[in-house]
């Protein structure tokens, strides 16, 4: 899983289509709206459901 704010201002997209690219399998992939570099500070509540369903999907 790849979660990025699209205000990042550190990172861009292009990092996630290079994950796509060069990952032996698609990740799935979150961009927060509003949200810049830190999504765990920024938009917490958020990020843990995204992990937390990401988790359930592929453990359980």
């Amino acid at each position: 899983m790849a979660i990025q704010g699209r205000e990042d201002q550190y990172g861009t997209l292009a990092q996630i289509d290079a994950l796509r690219r060069h990952l032996p399998e698609p990740p799935e992939v979150a961009i927060l709206e509003d949200c810049g570099h830190a999504p765990h500070l920024e938009k917490p509540e958020e990020t843990a459901r995204l992990i937390a369903d990401f988790a359930n999907r592929v453990l359980f």
